[in-house]
């Protein structure tokens, strides 16, 4: 997707600082990240993601050590985020019930067979996986998180969807793909940058002429043309900026 060498260049420079500025982060999942290592390889063709949970695998493609080591990746790497999520019959807790924010805003997002979309704070790659019901031609995800990746790598690990690629890096690289993109989510995120504005042109840019742009964020009642700059956090979240 990246339109030159120097943009490559640029975008591989990039991920080396992020990456870099994330050790602490890998530190945290270093027994997580050797566990997924050491998980035998398989593929399954077995791939719900027309459902609410989506489900890779079955219980009887893998043998009671395959399972074993599966289910202890899956106990250390709590807790899991988005949801709900099952993989070879052994159904994962997850924080969030992604599936409830989904069936809102499906029908609002233009038909994505054979697009190329970006998912820009995907957190763990539920929407990405959830697309591939309409056959998108390829799905690039971005999330600073390293916790995230580990948790889509475990997916890629026995789906092997080409089509679906997650980056540790935020929003902020998106302007590496100028005019890319059939189709933008940004679901969550606005209200966690500190220029939000400044964010939406970045958006803007690497969309493609009559793409669509689909924004899901928190807001403060009324029509006033002010913002809500909580001092600590917001619904108890931290990291609000603006409401």
């Amino acid at each position: 997707l990246l339109p030159s060498k120097e943009a490559r260049q640029e975008f591989l420079d990039l991920r080396r600082t992020f990456l870099h500025a994330l050790l602490p982060q890998f530190h945290r999942h270093e027994v997580a990240a050797r566990m997924l290592l050491e998980l035998p390889e398989h593929t399954t063709g077995h791939l719900v993601t027309g459902d609410p949970t989506l489900a890779i695998g079955r219980r009887d493609e893998l043998g009671e050590e395959e399972l074993g080591k599966l289910e202890a990746l899956l106990e250390a790497m709590r807790p899991w985020k988005k949801g709900p999520l099952e993989l070879f019959g052994t159904p994962i807790d997850t924080e969030w019930r992604s599936d409830w924010k989904w069936d809102r805003i499906c029908d609002h997002i233009d038909p994505l067979e054979g697009a190329t979309v970006a998912d820009v704070g995907c957190a763990n790659g539920y929407f990405m996986f959830r697309m591939l019901e309409q056959n998108p031609k390829f799905v690039v995800g971005l999330d600073p998180n390293l916790k995230a990746w580990l948790e889509f790598q475990v997916f890629q690990h026995y789906a092997h969807r080409p089509e679906l690629h997650l980056e540790v890096l935020d929003g902020d690289a998106m302007k590496f793909f100028p005019h890319c993109f059939d189709v933008v989510l940004c679901l969550g995120v606005l209200y966690h940058t500190t220029d939000p504005i400044g964010m939406l042109r970045t958006l803007w840019k690497s969309m493609k002429p009559k793409a669509q742009l689909v924004v899901d964020c928190q807001g403060i009642p009324g029509e006033m043309p002010v913002a809500l700059i909580p001092r600590k956090a917001y619904a108890r979240a931290k990291g609000i900026w603006f409401l």
